[in-house]
């Protein structure tokens, strides 16, 4: 399967929402989980105990907030081992002081920068590692979120069935359990809907189901050029392009090179522009 046609595709309210990545305001204290929630009445030597447990466990958290904010700025091995550190120590502090949704999140960030060297293989790993995490943690979305991430990368490493399943389980608790929720659970359920659309398009495409990925095509391409969202636009129309040739359909093909081109134009995608103009020469 070509590879421009899979990339990260997360919609921008889902990454918003549900990935929060130790960014400039974590060592803010609404960023950790508040210890002052806790009674402050307890008076048993036993509960100050677990009350100075969890305000050490605090204090670590915002140590290592720190130093992955300075590692991020020194580069991808720095980085890794910040993240790495990260995991070792919510392993540390214990099932009771365990942070699953810090957990999930330094997986995910491994599983980005794992993705921009190309090893696909390692960052597909770390997405399932927030999967699980998340699922610990009881955060449904998250969960979906990494699978949505997962998936992609299956679809790269050409587990083309394997990522058809997961994307079709995202768009079905979407369309159900991701209904219940708050108006922001509901808007987040709804943009992890579209994106799993488009990965299964992708998968269809790869598995010769070009009739299906079709029909799946003309819902998420329209709504994400009127959403203006370019790189979720230029993989729908990438993977319209597979998709009609898969189809032998080499007029609507060449229509679809035709609006990734002006697409890159309108966009400045100067970098994806010569491969798209040869693919048109070649019609």
């Amino acid at each position: 399967m070509s590879q421009l046609i899979i990339r990260s595709i997360r919609s921008r309210v889902v990454k918003q929402t549900l990935q929060r990545r130790w960014c400039t305001s974590t060592t803010e204290e609404k960023e950790f989980p508040n210890v002052h929630a806790m009674p402050d009445t307890l008076e048993s030597p036993l509960s100050e105990t677990v009350l100075e447990m969890h305000r050490k466990a605090e204090r670590k958290w915002m140590d290592f907030a720190e130093k992955i904010k300075a590692a991020r700025e020194e580069g991808e091995e720095a980085r890794l081992a910040a993240i790495d550190e990260g995991l070792e120590l919510s392993k540390e502090l214990g099932m009771d002081l365990r942070r699953p949704g810090h957990e999930a999140s330094l997986n995910l960030e491994a599983a980005e920068v794992y993705q921009a060297r190309g090893d696909i293989d390692n960052a597909c790993a770390r997405s399932i590692a927030a999967e699980d995490a998340y699922k610990l943690d009881k955060d449904v979305g998250g969960m979906m979120d990494a699978r949505s991430e997962r998936a992609f990368l299956q679809a790269k490493l050409g587990q083309l069935q394997e990522a058809e399943d997961a994307f079709q389980s995202i768009v079905t608790w979407a369309q159900t359990d991701g209904r219940r929720g708050t108006p922001m659970a509901q808007s987040i359920a709804e943009n992890l809907q579209h994106t799993a659309r488009l990965g299964l398009a992708i998968a269809k495409t790869g598995l010769k189901q070009n009739e299906a990925a079709h029909e799946l095509l003309g819902v998420v391409l329209p709504h994400f050029a009127n959403e203006n969202d370019v790189e979720n636009t230029w993989t729908c129309l990438v993977t319209a392009e597979q998709c009609f040739r898969g189809m032998d359909d080499l007029v609507s093909a060449k229509k679809a090179v035709e609006r990734q081109i002006n697409w890159a134009k309108r966009f400045k995608l100067t970098d994806r522009l010569p491969e798209a103009e040869a693919r048109l020469a070649g019609f």
